[in-house]
């Protein structure tokens, strides 16, 4: 019975994640020009595998996503440890980092795992 629950635990995790990975694309220079120019609301999200702040942030921003004035937020993932042009050009230095752009402006970044809701305060106060 107990290898049961955690099998169904485990197919409902995998299956958020797999909803909220539909939600996010890969980032490429020629997506985020056309919506940085656009004047979208632009997360980008470093991920790295095993990182628990990266978890948390995936979540959060997931959460945030619910939210009628967030469901226009357009959401790029970068590979922390593969994609290091990408990582060197917007200055992040570990997983598990947002930078949300505003147009072309940074409005928001943190580096620091986050509740839902104290992510929302976090980029209502920087939207302002």
């Amino acid at each position: 019975m107990k290898l049961l629950i955690l099998i169904i635990a485990y197919l409902a995790i995998m299956l958020s994640k797999a909803a909220f990975a539909t939600e996010m694309r890969q980032y490429s220079e020629m997506d985020f020009n056309a919506e940085i120019y656009a004047g979208s609301l632009v997360a980008l999200v470093f991920l790295a595998e095993r990182c628990p702040a990266c978890d948390q942030q995936t979540t959060s921003i997931s959460q945030l996503k619910k939210i009628p004035q967030y469901k226009a937020m357009k959401l790029l993932s970068i590979n922390f440890d593969s994609e290091k042009s990408i990582v060197r050009k917007f200055n992040v230095e570990k997983p598990g980092t947002i930078i949300l752009m505003k147009g072309t402006t940074e409005v928001y970044r943190s580096s620091v795992a986050q509740t839902p809701n104290a992510l929302e305060s976090a980029v209502d106060n920087a939207l302002k």
